[in-house]
């Protein structure tokens, strides 16, 4: 009998072909239970702008600051670059027997990188706008909170991926997916 739902996130980081961190598994935040509970707790959520949902409406962050293990209430990377990414890609949904999968794709390119001083890498975050408050509004849309926050980490005070140094000439893209599995 299928009732329990595993949710699991992976991260890939390359530099061209040179990969730097291969499916490292990350750990999520309660912001992003809370923005998945958000999700499924409200019937007939209107959206009216791309802004509005919260998946599409991310970013990838870089930091040096990860020695310390991820804790459930945290909301930014420890030390973090002071920039976001280029370019961002959204795969969609992909769905099978018993599960779904969702895929996003940045890039740093090399100007960024250059510009921003961008060296020495030991945490990742994923930030996303998830709908952590409901409260409804005359035309039926929902509020959602405000601010980009720490949804996912990876970093190597958990184990979960080994620091590397960023080769500034070549861009630099991350790879993160998360899937719900019905187990």
């Amino acid at each position: 009998m299928n009732e329990n739902i595993n949710i699991n996130g992976y991260v890939t980081v390359k530099q061209e072909d040179e990969v730097l961190v291969d499916k490292a598994k990350n750990k999520f935040t309660e912001n992003m239970i809370k923005g998945l509970i958000g999700c499924y707790s409200k019937k007939n959520i209107y959206f009216d702008s791309r802004s509005d949902i919260w998946a599409e409406d991310m970013s990838i962050r870089l930091g040096y600051g990860g020695l310390t293990e991820t804790f459930k209430t945290m909301t930014q990377l420890n030390d973090v670059y002071d920039t976001t990414q280029n370019e961002i890609n959204f795969y969609g949904i992909e769905t099978g027997d018993w599960y779904s999968k969702v895929k996003f794709t940045v890039t740093y390119n090399t100007e960024n990188l250059q510009n921003n001083n961008i060296t020495d890498v030991n945490e990742l975050g994923l930030r996303m706008r998830p709908i952590t408050q409901h409260w409804a509004n005359p035309d039926g849309s929902v509020t959602t909170s405000a601010d980009l926050t720490l949804c996912a980490r990876i970093c190597e005070g958990d184990l979960s991926m080994t620091p590397f140094t960023v080769n500034q000439s070549k861009p630099l893209t991350i790879e993160w997916e998360y899937e719900l599995v019905i187990v």
